[in-house]
């Protein structure tokens, strides 16, 4: 499983870096992850800042140089966010099925996917002084992925129609691949909520992340380069197949 570990680090560092250069391209305006809101003062000034902060990250993990660290930090930039700017659409998230619930689960979990992360990396100055602190943080990031995942699952059931035609025209099947991808988040959010076959459920939910980059993602953003959401879209799969990947190497060790 060290082969999964590392290009869990690897996708989920490249994830990062890319979301990091967003902010210098798109100045924080970029749909689906929005880093810095458009209501926040001197917006270009904090745009460059998590731009430059998110690519120091992602150096950081991919090298192993301050890694744990460096996870640490994504997390807690990530979770701020979830608290500064998606909690203002409390209401909207809880009662309503749309683009703001998306946005900020995905949020979430890319949150919680870096706190997995802290708990597992060890970089090339690592000590055993905040194993224990980053080993629970990741038992709870763990289980906000789950939770995480369960409601994209939910989520996926009324809109499969939707879903189905966001599958590319040479697959067959479409509304069965829907109604497939939501009962594979339903199960591997039970799997790894209750700890039963976590490395199996991760292991087949990062293929699944990884078969969206390059088949879905990938010939999008292809398509249409310059596409704030399409890029935005791949990097997310990317990021979330790192977070899989990471735990099945987690749960082997």
């Amino acid at each position: 499983m060290k082969i999964f570990g590392e290009a869990g680090r690897w996708f989920f560092a490249i994830a990062i870096g890319g979301f990091g250069v967003q902010q210098f391209i798109y100045k924080g305006f970029v749909q689906g992850i929005t880093i810095v809101p458009d209501w926040m003062p001197a917006h270009l000034l904090w745009s460059y800042a998590t731009g430059a902060l998110l690519i120091g990250c992602a150096i950081g993990i991919a090298l192993r140089e301050k890694a744990q660290f460096a996870a640490l930090v994504t997390g807690m930039l990530f979770l701020v966010i979830v608290l500064i700017l998606h909690l203002r659409q409390f209401s909207e998230i809880i009662h309503r099925n749309g683009p703001e619930r998306t946005r900020a689960f995905e949020t979430l979990a890319l949150c919680a996917g870096a706190f997995i992360l802290a708990g597992v990396v060890r970089d090339t100055r690592s000590d055993s002084s905040s194993a224990g602190f980053t080993g629970a943080l990741a038992e709870v990031g763990r289980y906000i992925f789950a939770f995480c995942l369960l409601v994209f699952g939910y989520d996926h059931l009324p809109i499969a129609k939707f879903i189905a035609s966001l599958v590319p025209a040479w697959m067959p099947w479409h509304l069965f691949w829907a109604y497939f991808t939501a009962c594979g988040f339903l199960a591997a959010g039970l799997s790894i909520a209750t700890n039963i076959q976590v490395r199996l459920s991760a292991s087949l939910l990062g293929v699944m992340f990884l078969l969206w980059v390059l088949i879905l993602h990938g010939p999008r953003v292809a398509a249409n380069p310059h596409g704030l959401g399409e890029w935005n879209s791949l990097f997310v799969a990317l990021a979330m197949s790192g977070i899989s990947f990471t735990l099945a190497a987690k749960q082997s060790n």
